[in-house]
């Protein structure tokens, strides 16, 4: 005979058979994810490639901007004590950055236009994490010191010779042939 610890989610579990149809009995969620810079198109970011200061949206399935989140020193954010739904994460593309990818997480979802992460579903207790946002660098500009030396080296032409007479403009004769 086999004895078994009875656990609370196992009394949540047989209580709210699928909890996103049911709200009443429910433990809140979550949705988290980080803003990093990466190098190049479908590079890999270091650890201490967050972006700090990114401002992000999360909307109900209709679109509606429920709450809004800043991320950390570190690039990361989260959107806490959700109620089980479906939700979308849109990124407000950081000033400086060029626009990279956005990356699904844990709990799925769909990226039907950049910086916007669509059909994220919350269930019960959900703690859903990886719905990141890689941006890249703008490349600098470089800045030059003016130069010193004349741009144009030569003769310079004026209005006098070059509206001049065919017959006035010296041609070099031919070389004979061998």
């Amino acid at each position: 005979m086999e004895l078994r610890l009875l656990l609370a989610t196992d009394v949540l579990a047989a209580a709210v058979p699928d909890p996103v149809i049911d709200p009443i009995l429910h433990l809140p969620g979550s949705i988290a994810g980080r803003v990093v810079a990466i190098a190049e198109l479908g590079g890999e970011p270091s650890l201490d490639s967050g972006i700090g200061g990114v401002r992000l949206e999360l909307l109900s399935a209709a679109g509606e901007v429920l709450a809004e989140a800043i991320t950390d020193e570190g690039g990361g954010y989260e959107f806490p004590a959700l109620e089980p739904g479906v939700y979308g994460v849109r990124e407000l593309q950081p000033e400086g950055f060029l626009d990279g990818l956005s990356l699904v997480g844990s709990g799925g979802g769909f990226v039907l236009e950049s910086n916007f992460i669509s059909e994220i579903i919350v269930q019960s207790g959900d703690q859903l994490v990886g719905y990141d946002f890689a941006e890249m660098p703008e490349p600098a500009i470089a800045v030059f010191e003016p130069i010193s030396a004349p741009l144009f080296v030569g003769p310079m032409l004026s209005p006098t010779n070059l509206w001049s007479r065919p017959s006035e403009i010296a041609v070099p004769p031919k070389s004979p042939s061998v």
